[in-house]
């Protein structure tokens, strides 16, 4: 069996096509970036983090 996931730890945010810190992944932070940058952040709350316990 093969699982792929995405990579949280990357600088790179491939939905907005913008810079991104792993500090972001943090909800309330990364809404706030989104918003600097003059995007949409209703997009993130339709994203589902996935994590290990998550997967298991």
């Amino acid at each position: 069996m093969v699982i792929i996931v995405p990579n949280y730890f990357t600088f790179w945010e491939g939905h907005y096509k913008i810079f991104w810190s792993p500090l972001f992944n943090w909800r309330p932070l990364g809404r706030a970036y989104i918003r600097l940058m003059g995007r949409d952040p209703d997009f993130l709350d339709t994203l589902n983090l996935v994590t290990p316990k998550k997967i298991l």
